[in-house]
């Protein structure tokens, strides 16, 4: 993920949950915040999420759609 600028410079940290679907083609969709850290932490973990090359879960070898919960920690140092 990528730190947002505004934060580093004035060393903010914070913490966002998301909870998102990972579809039989690999594709996401449903994203929720479900701890927000604020928009510029939310907007960074969304964005990091979205370009991120997923790969289906598999069950007896057919892919699935799952849906994951993703903690993202933002720490300054």
């Amino acid at each position: 993920t990528q730190y947002p600028s505004l934060a580093l410079r004035e060393n903010i940290e914070s913490d966002v949950v998301l909870k998102f679907r990972v579809d039989v083609d690999g594709s996401i969709s449903d994203i929720i915040v479900m701890e927000s850290g604020g928009r510029m932490f939310d907007v960074s973990a969304i964005d990091a999420v979205h370009n991120t090359k997923w790969n289906p879960a598999t069950q007896e070898g057919n892919a699935v759609a799952v849906t994951y919960e993703l903690p993202f920690e933002y720490r300054s140092h």
